[in-house]
Protein backbone atom coordinates (compact mmCIF):
# COMPACT_ATOMS: atom_id res chain seq x y z
CA UNK A 1 0.00 0.00 0.00
CA UNK A 2 1.14 3.58 -0.86
CA UNK A 3 -0.35 6.34 0.93
CA UNK A 4 0.31 10.10 0.96
CA UNK A 5 0.17 9.51 5.52
CA UNK A 6 0.28 6.73 8.29
CA UNK A 7 -2.44 6.05 10.01
CA UNK A 8 -4.41 3.42 12.26
CA UNK A 9 -6.65 3.54 10.04
CA UNK A 10 -4.71 2.80 6.65
CA UNK A 11 -2.50 -0.14 8.79
CA UNK A 12 -5.77 -1.77 9.50
CA UNK A 13 -6.98 -1.57 6.00
CA UNK A 14 -3.36 -2.60 5.12
CA UNK A 15 -2.98 -5.40 7.97
CA UNK A 16 -6.36 -6.97 6.70
CA UNK A 17 -6.17 -7.21 3.38
CA UNK A 18 -2.80 -8.91 3.22
CA UNK A 19 -4.05 -11.51 5.41
CA UNK A 20 -7.02 -12.00 3.61
CA UNK A 21 -4.90 -12.12 0.34
CA UNK A 22 -2.79 -14.57 1.72
CA UNK A 23 -5.12 -16.46 3.56
CA UNK A 24 -3.29 -16.73 6.39
CA UNK A 25 -4.95 -18.31 9.30
CA UNK A 26 -5.26 -17.79 12.82
CA UNK A 27 -1.66 -18.32 15.02
CA UNK A 28 0.21 -18.63 11.91
CA UNK A 29 1.84 -14.88 11.71
CA UNK A 30 3.47 -12.98 13.45
CA UNK A 31 4.08 -9.46 12.70
CA UNK A 32 7.07 -7.51 13.90
CA UNK A 33 6.81 -3.35 13.74
CA UNK A 34 8.58 -0.72 15.07
CA UNK A 35 7.28 1.70 17.51
CA UNK A 36 5.16 3.81 14.89
CA UNK A 37 1.98 5.64 16.67
CA UNK A 38 -0.20 3.57 13.87
CA UNK A 39 1.14 0.09 14.67
CA UNK A 40 1.40 0.50 18.68
CA UNK A 41 -2.50 1.76 18.69
CA UNK A 42 -5.50 0.33 20.30
CA UNK A 43 -7.13 -0.12 17.16
CA UNK A 44 -4.41 -2.22 15.32
CA UNK A 45 -3.98 -4.21 18.49
CA UNK A 46 -7.42 -5.30 18.46
CA UNK A 47 -7.01 -5.82 14.62
CA UNK A 48 -4.46 -8.48 15.11
CA UNK A 49 -5.48 -10.01 18.35
CA UNK A 50 -9.29 -10.32 16.56
CA UNK A 51 -6.61 -12.30 13.45
CA UNK A 52 -4.85 -14.38 15.87
CA UNK A 53 -1.68 -12.12 14.43
CA UNK A 54 1.10 -12.32 17.12
CA UNK A 55 2.80 -8.43 17.64
CA UNK A 56 5.97 -7.97 18.48
CA UNK A 57 8.20 -4.07 18.55
CA UNK A 58 11.39 -3.25 18.38
CA UNK A 59 13.35 -2.45 21.03
CA UNK A 60 12.67 0.71 22.74
CA UNK A 61 16.04 3.58 21.89
CA UNK A 62 17.31 0.90 20.27
CA UNK A 63 18.45 1.97 16.56
CA UNK A 64 19.02 -1.14 15.49
CA UNK A 65 16.36 -3.33 16.28
CA UNK A 66 13.53 -2.69 13.55
CA UNK A 67 12.01 -4.62 11.26
CA UNK A 68 14.23 -3.59 8.20
CA UNK A 69 17.35 -4.58 9.44
CA UNK A 70 16.46 -7.84 10.74
CA UNK A 71 15.10 -8.89 7.57
CA UNK A 72 18.13 -7.60 5.59
CA UNK A 73 20.13 -9.63 8.43
CA UNK A 74 18.83 -12.94 7.63
CA UNK A 75 19.78 -12.80 4.16
CA UNK A 76 22.75 -14.64 2.53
Amino acid sequence: MVACRESASLAKILINETIRRQGIKKGELTLHADRGSSMKSSSVGQLLMDLGVTKTHSRPHVSNDNPYSECRSLRP
